[in-house]
């Protein structure tokens, strides 16, 4: 039995109306897979959506150039989510509409952060 498909849209959907952190990794086998093919605008484009879908959760994408790197990568990503951190608001507008409210958060004097959160939510 076939899983099913669904497009790059409605991933994207689907991560904007959850509360799923997206971590996506990206392994670099373009160099490798070039020698049989010009696939350099579909490694383009793969790396394009993983950013799209790291950024609508809040992420960023993690690359390895090898196999053997994907151990940092692992062990990067174990390090970010150790520092995840839950923070709410109250807003002004409280009429529940379905419609997308967009948030943005900054950290207020410390230059030597930064701050990835999603871009904001669906009010419902």
């Amino acid at each position: 039995m076939a899983a099913p498909q669904i497009t790059l849209a409605e991933l994207v959907d689907v991560v904007r109306r959850s509360d799923t952190i997206v971590l996506p990794i990206y392994l670099d086998t373009e160099k490798e897979q070039d020698k049989h093919g010009n696939l350099r605008e579909a490694y383009a484009l793969a790396r394009q959506q993983l950013a799209m879908l790291a950024a609508e959760s809040g992420n960023e994408i993690y690359q390895a150039r090898k196999i053997k790197d994907l151990e940092g990568v692992y062990q990067q990503v174990i390090r970010n989510l150790s520092t995840v951190y839950s923070i709410g608001y109250r807003p002004a507008n409280l009429v529940r509409d379905g419609s997308w409210r967009a948030v943005t958060v900054q950290l207020i004097g410390h230059p030597e952060l930064a701050a990835r959160a999603k871009r904001g939510y669906y009010r419902k």
